[in-house]
């Protein structure tokens, strides 16, 4: 690596690290740091993730990784945001340059997927489907290695991988399915040659995975069968993740309405021109190719979302932004490929340019709007999490359980979002607390997020 890209590294590195409090803490998040302390306590491993909002329960590797990182930070959640935040980042780095090694792309284009805006907020939120993210540039990076060159270790790899991505969350299936069915049909003489190992394969990964089935099947709600309301746009929604179009209106929608809003909306303009400028350049060589043999990143590419499609429609799947991310990479990647086919014109320097410097812009006035306004008053930001484990340290001091009223939104929808925090913060004061504590708005006529403790006698 150069020094300049060593150097890149690290200043991403530490942009993801910065105001490590300034994210999200609503329902999921409190609810996976809740069970993982309680097996912490009980010297265990989780069995089982969350439910999901339509009652499907998810595996319970988030929960594990969550459990590790607490002990490692002495239940600390701003260093565990820290933590899981350099992991993503090296991770999904590290993949893609090895993607730009295998397709012989200029190395300097690895950074790409640490520029979206989604990327960068799910690498920071202690959120359980997120870790499908850098798991999943990792089994697309070796996909396209096993295409190249085939070799066992790489099989085993990539079976150990899928079964992560299966008990991270079932989205995963979208990328799975797509590259089994892939690699079968473009490389069905090696599997031939190597079928001892993938049946052993298959079946260790099927064992591993079989407790989880077996509650997936007893735990599935019939009425999702049932479910008529899939949408055909979920995988062409997907190439949202690296322009930033839908990001404010899905996370804080305030800041489009804000002095930042004019900003946002250019930015994310220009970034939805440069990734079609590029997807452009991609279809030119996918058609110059077509007499003879298309580029096998397009194969593939095309069969992982097709195939997503079809599980999408299927599985009725609304086009959630992190619904998406099993697919990422595969959008990253065409990007980066157009990025790459034309570094060779004139025009290519001032589009690249104003694309990377645009979807910086855009992580940039997330920032910033987060920093001056607390978050916001919603239930899919709220306060963050600086701003409430202040608060809750506060009512700590006051003494054990105290009676907390509150008139904030997120408290009323979620209250496992301050009893983990009262949980996980250590006793400040043994004797019971003879306050009623109000947590309110600090400003309640603004869109500001900030909360206050306001105490008073019994």
């Amino acid at each position: 690596m150069s020094k300049i890209n060593l150097l890149t590294l690290l200043c991403i590195v530490v942009f993801y690290c910065f105001l490590p409090g300034n994210i999200s803490w609503l329902n999921d998040e409190p609810v996976l740091i809740w069970n993982a302390l309680h097996w912490n306590e009980v010297n265990g491993i989780a069995k089982i993730g969350l439910f999901g909002s339509k009652a499907i329960p998810f595996g319970a590797v988030p929960t594990i990784i969550y459990q590790f990182l607490l002990l490692i930070s002495a239940n600390n959640l701003i260093t565990v945001v820290i933590l899981k935040a350099i992991f993503f980042v090296l991770i999904i780095y590290y993949s893609t340059l090895q993607i730009c090694k295998t397709l012989n792309f200029n190395r300097n284009l690895a950074f790409i997927p640490l520029l979206s805006p989604f990327v960068f907020h799910y690498s920071r939120i202690l959120w359980d489907n997120c870790f499908i993210l850098p798991i999943a540039f990792l089994t697309f990076s070796l996909v396209l290695e096993q295409i190249n060159q085939p070799t066992r270790r790489k099989l085993i790899v990539l079976f150990f991988l899928s079964t992560i991505l299966i008990q991270i969350h079932l989205t995963s299936f979208l990328l799975i399915i797509p590259c089994a069915i892939f690699l079968l049909f473009k490389q069905s003489k090696w599997f031939i040659e190597n079928i001892t190992l993938t049946a052993l394969a298959v079946l260790a990964s099927f064992l591993i995975n079989y407790p989880y089935f077996h509650l997936l099947i007893n735990e599935l709600p019939n009425e999702i069968i049932n479910d008529q309301s899939s949408k055909l746009n979920f995988v062409a929604s997907g190439f949202y993740y690296f322009s930033g179009w839908n990001f404010f209106e899905t996370f804080l929608n305030e800041v489009l309405s804000s002095y930042l809003g004019l900003s946002a909306i250019i930015a994310r303009m220009i970034s939805i021109l440069a990734i079609g400028f590029y997807l452009f350049y991609v279809f030119l060589q996918f058609c110059s190719n077509l007499p003879n043999k298309i580029d096998p990143l397009i194969q593939l590419s095309l069969t992982i979302l097709i195939g997503a499609t079809i599980i999408a429609y299927f599985g009725n799947l609304e086009s959630f932004p992190h619904y998406l991310n099993a697919l990422a990479p595969v959008y990253a990647v065409l990007i980066i490929y157009g990025m790459n086919l034309i570094l060779s014109y004139h025009l290519a320097g001032i589009v690249n340019i104003l694309y990377v410097s645009n979807m910086i812009a855009l992580s940039l006035i997330f920032q910033i709007y987060i920093w001056q306004f607390n978050g916001n008053k919603s239930a899919n930001f709220g306060a963050t999490l600086s701003n409430q484990i202040a608060v809750m340290k506060e009512i700590k001091l006051s003494g054990q359980n105290p009676e907390l009223i509150t008139t904030v939104k997120q408290y009323q929808y979620f209250p496992y979002s301050y009893q983990t925090l009262l949980k996980i913060l250590p006793e400040t004061n043994p004797e019971l607390s003879k306050e009623k504590i109000y947590v309110v708005y600090a400003d309640s006529q603004s869109d500001d997020g900030r909360i206050i403790a306001i105490k008073k006698l019994h």
